[in-house]
């Protein structure tokens, strides 16, 4: 019988795994819970598992006797996994290229699965796709590799986005945002944060490195005529700006997103906005925990890519009442504040006909500062005055 190099990858494993209950932790640790797709090797690995949960050292007897139960043939298969020998070092890469395999498997599966799929959602497989490519892999790291890391990430500092709005970049710690972080732009309808998060797409934006915008509210065309009010259509075109306005899912946008920054360079997501994503309804699941799947994919869309993400936001109906919003404003998830690095919110003050911009939360940062900003609605952008004095 012809032996495939799946199945010597997963013997090879097996083997690791069948020398200690620790090798077994440490192989779940990498590949996940149940990473096996050979039906004898998935046998033996439920077994392992099964006998590895008191961490005694592995019986070779008892073992065979749980498993000849499932395999009545697999006696010798056993003895050849628990008398070959393996490198301990060389897991690592065994590990690695198991996942490489299971994900090829699982493309054709899915492929299968789509196939014969009348009526396909298609945002769901492209997360399904998305999750097979990019598995969990949980590993620990040693205070000596963290320090290593530490040096590393001070020799190369993360790159620093200005975002166009002198008054935000001269309150944000690094002078703008850095790649991996998450700002959150948040206000009620009206107050300006589909205007703010227009104003710094375009501040970042250039042809070198783009910003990809999705616009689930209004139409690209839509989008471009608002710019046109206050920059020629050469000066737009500059900015290297890409736009997305033909989906909502969750799924598509951090697909895309994925896509464009290996194609197109792009060096900042800007989604306009959090509440109108849609994620794959799951029986039992609240829209609260919805918001918070999208926040947290947002965050980790940041960290993957190592690039900005900046979302709006809206606020509770009660903001309204409030003369200064706080994080506990933020709609529908508590989530939100807690995956976010930067928090800006927007207020308009009807008296003063102004928007109070407050900083309401910077990760290693200052944090509740504020000033108020002149929503100038006809030519799509905020003013201010950085040298007066209206700054809180």
């Amino acid at each position: 019988m012809k032996t495939d190099a799946r199945e010597v990858i997963e013997r090879s494993l097996l083997s690791c795994a069948a020398d200690s209950p620790q090798m077994v932790a440490e192989i779940q640790a990498r590949c996940g819970e149940s990473p096996f797709v050979g039906i004898v090797e998935r046998a033996l690995w439920v077994v392992l598992v099964d006998h590895s949960h008191q961490f005694d050292e592995f019986d070779f007897a008892l073992v065979a006797e749980s498993f000849v139960k499932v395999v009545p043939d697999g006696l010798p298969t056993l003895v050849d996994i628990f008398n070959a020998s393996f490198e301990s070092a060389h897991v690592s890469h065994y590990c690695d290229r198991l996942l490489d395999h299971n994900a090829q498997h699982g493309v054709k599966l899915l492929a299968q699965e789509l196939q014969a799929d009348s009526e396909p959602d298609i945002d769901e497989y492209i997360q399904r796709l998305d999750d097979i490519k990019r598995p969990t892999r949980a590993d620990v790291i040693t205070v000596a590799e963290a320090i290593q890391q530490h040096e590393e990430r001070k020799a190369n500092p993360a790159k620093v986005h200005a975002t166009g709005i002198p008054w935000i970049d001269g309150t944000l710690t690094d002078g703008g945002l850095k790649d991996g972080q998450l700002m959150v732009i948040g206000g009620r309808p009206g107050a300006g944060k589909s205007v703010m998060m227009a104003q710094v797409a375009a501040g970042m934006s250039s042809v070198d490195s783009p910003v990809l915008f999705f616009t689930l509210e209004m139409l690209a065309a839509e989008l471009v005529g608002r710019y046109s009010a206050r920059m020629s259509h050469e000066q737009l075109t500059e900015t290297g700006l890409l736009f997305c306005d033909s989906t909502s899912g969750l799924a598509s946008i951090t697909a895309l997103s994925r896509l464009e920054r290996r194609r197109r360079n792009v060096s900042a997501i800007v989604v306009d906005y959090l509440q109108l994503v849609e994620v794959a309804a799951q029986r039992g699941q609240s829209r609260e925990q919805q918001v918070a799947q999208v926040s947290r994919t947002m965050k980790r869309l940041a960290l993957d890519l190592e690039m900005p993400v900046i979302v709006g936001s809206q606020l509770g109906r009660r903001s309204e009442a409030k003369t200064e919003p706080t994080l506990s404003d933020l709609r529908e998830s508590g989530a939100i504040e807690q995956d976010a690095d930067i928090v800006c919110l927007l207020h308009y003050d009807v008296e003063i006909e102004q928007t109070r911009v407050d900083i309401a939360k910077q990760r290693n940062g200052q944090k509740d500062i504020a000033t108020y900003m002149v929503l100038d609605g006809a030519r799509f952008q905020f003013t201010h005055d950085c040298a007066g004095s209206d700054e809180l």
